[in-house]
């Protein structure tokens, strides 16, 4: 398969780089675990809020329209979406709600 070069659309300048960290590992060559691209990004994350989910998702949906469909790095791309929920540094950052206090 061939490389695919990844182009941002809109930039964050708040946080790191998410089409940086994605375009080296999604290369078919990419000896780059899924965990440490889901770990790198995560560093990156201070406070998530609802403006950084939606940018966030934005930002997967373009790369996924970048990336032909039958090739692999749409596969690692699913893997890097499925990583940050296994990722401990996500855990309370990222994926988890706060949890309401029932009367």
């Amino acid at each position: 398969m061939s490389a695919v070069t990844l182009q941002q659309m809109q930039e964050d300048p708040g946080r790191k780089d998410i089409f940086g960290i994605l375009n080296p590992y999604i290369q078919p060559t990419s000896t780059i675990s899924v965990t440490q691209v889901a770990t790198s990004f995560t560093q990156g994350v201070e406070t998530p809020n609802e403006p950084f989910f939606w940018l966030f998702w934005y930002n997967i949906f373009s790369i996924a329209e970048q990336i032909p469909y039958g090739n692999p790095a749409q596969d690692r791309l699913v893997a890097f979406v499925r990583e940050l929920t296994l990722v401990p540094e996500t855990a309370d950052k990222v994926w988890e709600a706060p949890q309401c206090e029932s009367s």
